[in-house]
């Protein structure tokens, strides 16, 4: 559907300009016609003053062979002198004659293209792309008339001897000039607006990544957090504190809350492990020390495992040995969310700087068409000028 509502604009925008040009063409005719008719004037001046004289002297001559008989000879030659204007008054009159045809044939045309003008002008925009390309037929039918009534105008003028606009070739070049310039520059212009189409584009597709980017990580942080309440909902409770709440979500960003006091982060699985393997050799009354590499053997490295194995065997009873896995386990938490929270930081401040750069391209791109839609306007109005003056001239 976008595509057809795509071709219906293109075919509308051709059928305008089409439409302008032929306006512009039936204008033009419109002066020459009236041009022909001012010459069709001065000859039909012309022919009467001819017939005028040759009936004064055909008057004369009937008169002069009522009262003088003269001979063959001078006969001869006053029937020679009066051929000569007949065949004068004969050429005329056929000249007149295809004047008067090819005006016709000139209004016929002229007609036909004004006729197909109010069509398109009265036509709905909602036309399908069959009507649109009959009307565009109907438009090339009209164009070839319209040259065949620049080629019969041509004519005309070879016939008259002389060209209707002498004054206006050097005015015509210069508006040509002209026109020719607006046109290299609305073409930069439309060239510099398809570039900062194409950058936004660019940008617009940066930010969709950003933006996979930034869901990628929420989810990842809704993971961790699950994996969290599902320790604290499967180990057992510290001595230490009563309720062990969960770190709520911000529903617009996805981050973890930091609000919320350390005592609300729950035991990680390392040391809950740690817990029960201390647990099994104090059931089995065993002296043996617990050592890294036993602890190593879950999956922690070995400093680690030293370091928790020391802090374990240093307690006293079972309370010091919560608060101890209890201590080990937060701060290795809030490590991983505090990374989490930098990076989503990072990642919210370059949507922001994207957004403010998408608007600055927006903005741009505005101008850009406003520049365009201006110098459009501004070789209309020149080709209006243009047209003006040469129907003034």
């Amino acid at each position: 559907q976008c595509e057809q509502s795509h071709l219906m604009r293109e075919h509308e925008d051709v059928q305008e300009r089409t439409t302008l040009r032929y306006e512009e063409r039936i204008t033009e005719l419109h002066s020459i016609i009236a041009e022909l008719n001012k010459k069709i004037d001065r000859l039909q001046g012309t022919t009467i003053r001819e017939e005028d004289e040759y009936s004064e002297l055909r008057s004369e001559l009937s008169q002069s062979q009522q009262e003088v008989n003269e001979d063959s000879r001078s006969m001869d030659q006053d029937q020679t002198s009066v051929s000569i204007p007949e065949n004068q008054s004969t050429m005329v009159t056929a000249d007149m004659d295809n004047c008067s045809d090819l005006n016709s044939e000139l209004q016929r045309v002229l007609t036909g293209l004004e006729n197909v003008v109010c069509c398109r002008k009265k036509s709905s925009c909602s036309l399908s792309v069959a009507e649109v390309d009959r009307h565009i037929e109907q438009l090339t039918t009209a164009s070839e008339h319209c040259d065949l009534a620049i080629k019969t105008v041509e004519e005309i003028e070879g016939v008259l001897g002389r060209d209707l606009y002498p004054n206006l070739a050097e005015e015509r070049s210069r508006w040509e000039k002209e026109l020719a310039g607006l046109r290299e520059e609305n073409e930069s212009l439309t060239a510099m607006l398809c570039s900062k189409e194409e950058e936004l584009n660019r940008t617009k597709a940066t930010m969709n990544a950003i933006r996979e980017e930034r869901d990628r990580l929420r989810r990842r942080v809704r993971e961790l957090q699950t994996r969290l309440q599902s320790v604290q909902a499967t180990g057992p409770s510290s001595p230490g504190r009563l309720t062990s709440t969960n770190r709520p979500v911000n529903p617009s960003t996805g981050e973890l809350s930091t609000s919320s006091s350390s005592n609300d982060i729950p035991i990680a699985k390392i040391a809950e492990r740690v817990k029960l393997s201390k647990t099994r050799s104090e059931s089995s009354s065993s002296d043996r020390p617990v050592l890294g590499s036993e602890i190593s053997s879950i999956g922690v490295s070995s400093s680690v495992a030293e370091h928790l194995a020391h802090s374990l065997q240093d307690c006293s009873n079972i309370q010091e040995i919560f608060q101890t896995l209890y201590s080990h386990g937060s701060a290795i938490s809030e490590s991983k969310i505090r990374e989490f929270e930098v990076e989503t930081e990072r990642l919210n401040s370059r949507i922001e700087h994207l957004k403010s750069q998408n608007d600055l391209l927006t903005i741009t791109l505005e101008e850009c068409k406003s520049n365009a839609e201006r110098m459009s306007m501004l070789v209309g109005k020149y080709e209006s000028n243009a047209t003006a003056l040469r129907l003034a001239l």
